[in-house]
């Protein structure tokens, strides 16, 4: 199992580098050492395959992977971003949606990417990532995923946990590349432009919204809020109770579509297809149509984080058994 082996020192890279703050010119250049260390080892390959000395390449390679997972999880973080919007005292900002506008019981939340900040009546390019909460309004409910508006007001940082043992939100948040949050009033924002241009993000969620519409028309209250996020991996509609009941019988997992609900559906449709085998090249034909069916459900859900990585680990096991080729499931998943 080659790549479980070599995906360990890269999650032990990325731990380490969430829970140490690391100084990215050193860690690189420990990298590019390394790496010599490895272009040395390559070229004396005949010295370094003896039995006795083969650990060192092996030990030389997870060094550097472990470097890697550093460095890639460093380069995300808010703090290390030379432009980030934080670092300037901005009185205005342009923002760009990340996703929908979510209800919440008296605003309208959503993840936006600072592009642009006013400081000293200068506009400045930025980049980063917030949390925006909106006042409620025929305007604000309108606003969907790339959706471009200018807003004034300053942006504060998010608060620590008040209580000891508590959830760390704002660890959470800071892990996910987001390190503020604001509030606007209706008068404090306009919209500059809507997104044009049917992305595949777009189409995800305008495709989402049409299913949910559907599921609405047949189903209400607690039952439309579950099924919702059974089939959708849409969870707004969720309330606290249902949430809380789910957690307290160990099955909040379902209301997450990520591996489980892909592998039903993979299941499912490996019986429904099989009628490619009549076929020549039947193998290729079914996997391709396999992988298209999981991306399009994935599209459906939204294209959440658990919900890709799912299907591209189906998409690795689903080409693998096209090919016909001896395999490792671990080390596919791997």
């Amino acid at each position: 199992i080659p790549l479980f082996r070599l995906l360990i020192p890269l999650i032990i890279g990325i731990i380490f580098s969430i829970y140490c703050d690391c100084n990215q010119l050193v860690i690189l250049k420990l990298g590019l050492v390394v790496f010599v260390i490895l272009l040395i080892i390559s070229f004396f390959k005949n010295y370094f395959t003896a039995y006795s000395r083969r650990w060192i390449f092996g030990t030389v390679v997870k060094v550097l992977i472990f470097v890697f997972g550093i460095l890639i999880t460093e380069q995300n973080k808010p703090s290390n971003l030379l432009s980030h919007f934080n670092k300037i005292n901005a009185d205005a900002s342009i923002v760009v949606l990340k996703e929908d506008v979510i209800s919440k019981s008296n605003t309208y939340k959503c993840e936006v990417e600072v592009i642009a900040v006013k400081s000293a009546n200068n506009w400045q390019t930025t980049e980063g990532k917030a949390i925006l909460y909106l006042a409620k309004d025929t305007l604000s409910k309108a606003l969907s995923y790339g959706d471009k508006i200018i807003i004034n007001g300053k942006w504060n940082t998010i608060s620590n946990p008040s209580n000891p043992a508590q959830f760390n939100y704002k660890s959470y948040l800071y892990n996910s590349g987001i390190s503020a949050q604001q509030y606007v009033k209706n008068d404090a924002w306009r919209l500059m432009s809507n997104q044009q241009n049917l992305s595949i993000m777009k189409f995800a969620f305008v495709y989402q919204k049409k299913l949910l519409k559907v599921l609405e028309s047949n189903f209400q209250d607690e039952e439309l809020a579950v099924i919702s996020a059974l089939l959708l991996g849409y969870k707004d509609l969720l309330d606290r109770e249902t949430i809380m009941t789910y957690a307290s019988s160990g099955a909040m997992h379902v209301l997450a579509v990520s591996g489980l609900h892909v592998g039903i559906i993979y299941l499912v449709l490996n019986s429904l297809f099989f009628f490619f085998g009549y076929f020549k090249y039947g193998n290729y034909l079914k996997a391709l149509a396999l992988i298209l069916s999981l991306w399009a459900y994935a599209m459906l859900t939204g294209l959440s984080p658990s919900v890709l990585r799912a299907a591209t680990m189906f998409s690795f096991i689903i080409i693998g058994s096209a090919l016909k080729r001896e395999t490792n499931i671990y080390n596919t998943l791997a």
